[in-house]
């Protein structure tokens, strides 16, 4: 079942980049000139996104800590936890 469900991310991949190529064959790479183009700022911009990166990385840290300690909680309250994990991973427990 998951090697079906990769092919199928995979096709829709392909599928979505031969749609856009054909998409843009149609219509040019206007999109990337139009309305200040697509750096309006200048290339310095893409290299220094240093706020926008600290905040992501923070959130994105605090997110695991707080999914991971949760999950682990729930685990330990649903299965003792002088049991879990003897034989197979609790998070995959049926």
């Amino acid at each position: 079942m998951e090697y079906a469900f990769s092919t199928l991310k995979v096709v829709a991949i392909v599928v979505f980049i031969l749609l856009g190529g054909w998409a843009v064959a149609g219509t040019g790479f206007a999109n990337f000139t139009n309305h200040g183009g697509f750096l309006p700022h200048g290339a310095w911009g893409l290299w220094e996104p240093s706020g926008a990166t600290q905040r992501a990385f923070r959130s994105t840290v605090a997110r695991l800590v707080i999914f991971y300690l949760l999950t682990l909680a729930i685990i330990v309250a649903v299965v003792p936890w002088r049991e879990s994990g003897k034989t197979i991973s609790p998070f995959v427990l049926e």
